[in-house]
């Protein structure tokens, strides 16, 4: 079974903005800094040969139908996910705050939040 998970690009416009500005300003020779990261991620936790976890970060499809004027705000990013897979998921909840946790899909479709705990059994299991 799959899952979508949407998730808002909050402040989507201003790291537009401030991929332009890096852009002008390595042309005009200053150093560049990276902008802050204001897009929502979502990776797939896999096992390598070695039997090391790592996390593949999928690509999402982005959504603009909801968004302002302004793209600051109503872009989301779509993500499919799978059954029977461990993802760590990063979004934005508001301007100033984010967060980081643990996702899986159940056989039904609905997506569920696991405990630190759970996804530590879940990756002892995956090695």
């Amino acid at each position: 079974m799959k899952a979508n998970l949407k998730l808002e690009c909050i402040g989507l416009n201003l790291r537009q903005q401030l991929r332009y500005f890096n852009f002008r300003a390595a042309i005009a020779g200053f150093p560049q800094e990276r902008p802050p990261r204001f897009l929502p991620w979502v990776a797939e936790m896999r096992v390598n040969e070695q039997g090391e976890v790592y996390p593949h970060y999928i690509y999402g499809r982005r959504d603009y139908r909801l968004a302002n004027s302004k793209g600051s705000r109503g872009v989301y990013e779509n993500f499919i996910l799978s059954e029977n897979t461990l993802y760590r998921v990063g979004e934005r909840t508001s301007w100033k705050l984010s967060r980081e946790y643990w996702a899986a899909v159940t056989p039904n479709g609905d997506i569920y939040e696991l405990s630190d705990e759970e996804a530590d059994e879940w990756l002892n299991n995956m090695i």
